[in-house]
């Protein structure tokens, strides 16, 4: 009967040794799994940061919820019927620049069906195949609306000038000659 106690004792040695080893391998695992819930956490609000500044930029943008885009230019309102969901970057004196994610097949034939409305006469200066578009009620022209590809992202490139239409192919032809002395 000794032996079976001492047999007993052993066992109960052997289950309190197997414990104490399994305890630290859970608390092992414990910090492991706390770690990347941590980790996670701090991913997700990393991400959350980043969408919410992505969504500030492109409700603050001019353009990227509204379909079309307006600008006062001296005594001409130019107003330029957009996409929705496309970017403003930027305009100097003569042009405005705009991206979208739309195809650019899609976005020429948008600008084509723009330009051959109502509003616009089509003009032609000399002996040049190039149409230009000017629009009588608000007294601007749009010389070109370009469309061009990048990997993911089109740039729309709309060229305009508010001279006076009497002026128009004469400013046109001054900046042909111009253009041929720099070359």
């Amino acid at each position: 009967m000794a032996e079976k106690e001492e047999k007993g004792l052993k066992r109960e040695e052997k289950k309190s040794h197997k414990e104490v080893h399994t305890d630290k391998r859970s608390s092992k695992y414990r910090k492991l799994i706390e770690h990347y819930k941590r980790r996670n956490k701090l991913i997700e609000a990393i991400i959350a940061c980043v969408v919410i500044v992505l969504v500030f930029l492109l409700l603050c943008n001019r353009t990227f919820l509204k379909t079309e885009y307006s600008m006062k230019v001296n005594n001409s309102e130019i107003t330029i019927p957009l996409p929705r969901f496309t970017y403003y970057v930027g305009s100097d004196g003569s042009k405005v620049i705009f991206k979208t994610l739309r195809k650019s097949t899609n976005t020429r034939q948008f600008f084509d069906d723009f330009l051959n409305t109502e509003t616009f006469d089509i003009y032609y200066c000399g002996g040049k195949k190039d149409p230009y578009y000017y629009n009588e009620e608000n007294k601007y022209f749009i010389s070109s609306i370009e469309v061009k590809k990048g990997f993911a992202i089109k740039t729309i490139t709309v060229n305009y000038s508010t001279v006076d239409k009497d002026l128009f192919c004469n400013t046109i032809e001054t900046n042909d000659v111009v253009n041929e002395d720099e070359l």
